[in-house]
């Protein structure tokens, strides 16, 4: 008769239960056991929190890096804004996967679902991610700064205000 498959947290169960019964070998090897991933568990951390401080100092380069990009006109804010937290979570995202892998989670299982979600993402808001391209395309060539007189789509009018989702403009 074949055997039912055990949990995975079984076997660590079930060296707890013999090391507590008073078998040194057991013992000596939960303690080893413990040991290992006490270190593995600092060491995620410290590579998490390097994780953050990296990201935040990558975050404000590039946002003074875009603010500095147009010589002759300063880069809108909303841009800058918009590229720093980019960069901010792909390093978080980057520093995650790298926590996890040294926490023993296979990376290419956490990167393969990732690329799955984003690509279920990306075709689910598909024309909304359009309109964010458009916008930062009209943040970054400025056809129309603040102040301008311009007709968009048949209406007239004097911008107002920009961002990355839209334009106001004043009739």
């Amino acid at each position: 008769m074949a055997e039912t498959p055990k949990e995975p947290v079984a076997p660590f169960l079930e060296m707890v239960g013999m090391a507590m019964s008073g078998d040194p070998v057991m013992l000596r090897n939960l303690i080893g056991t413990l040991g290992s991933f006490s270190v593995r568990l600092l060491v995620a951390a410290a590579i998490f929190g390097l994780t953050l401080w990296a990201a935040n100092r990558l975050s404000r380069a590039v946002e003074r890096g875009v603010g500095r990009m147009h010589r002759h006109q300063p880069a809108d804010q909303t841009l800058a804004t918009f590229m720093g937290a980019l960069a901010r979570y792909l390093v978080i995202a980057i520093g995650l996967i790298a926590v996890l892998q040294q926490l023993g989670v296979q990376a290419t299982s956490v990167i393969a679902v990732l690329g799955a979600a984003s690509l279920a993402i990306g075709l689910a808001l598909q024309g909304t991610l359009g309109n964010v391209a458009a916008g930062v395309m009209i943040l970054l060539l400025r056809p129309y700064r603040v102040g301008d007189r311009v007709e968009l789509n048949g209406r007239q009018g004097t911008v107002q205000s920009m961002d990355l989702f839209n334009t106001k403009l004043l009739d």
